[in-house]
Formats: C-alpha cells, structure tokens, sequence
C-alpha cells in the first residue's frame, strides 16, 4: 500500500462529506440549531423555515422553484445532502478504480468511511452542545 496524495485526497473528501451529513443531522435534530449557535434568521440559508425559500416569493402558498439538483444553495438541508452524497460517490469510484490490490482498495475505504463518520459524529456533537 503507497502512501500518496491521492489517496490523502480522498480521505480528506470524505472527511468533508462527514462534516456536511453531520451538519444535516444536526438540522434534522433541531431545525433551530443554527439559529441558537450562529444567531441567523429563521428564513436565512441556514434557518428553520429555509425550506420556504424553495418557492417563489419564499411563499408555500406559491409554486415551487424549479429544481436544480433538488434545490442545492437555497436551504442547509439540501445543500449539505449533495455536499455529502455527490463527492462521497466520486470518492468511491476513484478508489475502486485505482490499481491496487483489492484489499487495499477496501482498506482505503474503510479508512475514508472511518474518516466521514468520525467527522460527521465531531460536527453533529459539537452543533448540539
């Protein structure tokens, strides 16, 4: 097993998807968590009623905002699904592709989810504190 940038690369993309999935799961926790930590608004990026702003007018008594990506960059929650969801699969299929023995393929995965969850479990818990 060679211990290259690539390699790093990839760990560190999962280690980033982890903070994004810990984020989204401290919103799921509490929708006002961000409001109590940061001090946003309730219909700010980050705020409790951010789903709001998938309509037009931030009303949900309009009709919905077309989706792009399933409406990444207008709320917390859907942006931080694709930041955890999309680079965690190109992750995936880098290390799959690489030319290395499968054992060490699997080794480099289980060290990149290891990574992801340590720091998904870091943010949700420091969010909640």
């Amino acid at each position: 097993m060679t211990w290259d940038g690539k390699q790093f690369a990839t760990w560190g993309v999962l280690a980033l998807t982890g903070i994004a999935q810990g984020m989204r799961e401290a919103y799921h926790a509490d929708p006002y968590v961000f409001e109590t930590r940061w001090g946003v608004g309730s219909k700010s990026f980050w705020g409790s009623d951010a789903w709001e702003r998938n309509y037009y007018g931030n009303d949900p008594n309009n009709r919905h905002k077309p989706e792009l990506f399933g409406n990444v960059g207008r709320d917390v929650w859907h942006t931080m699904n694709a930041v955890s969801v999309i680079p965690m699969a190109t992750t995936v299929f880098i290390i799959g592709a690489r030319k290395q023995p499968l054992k060490f393929r699997v080794a480099n995965m289980l060290l990149g989810m290891g990574a992801r969850s340590l720091f998904c479990t870091i943010t949700y818990e420091t969010l909640r504190r």
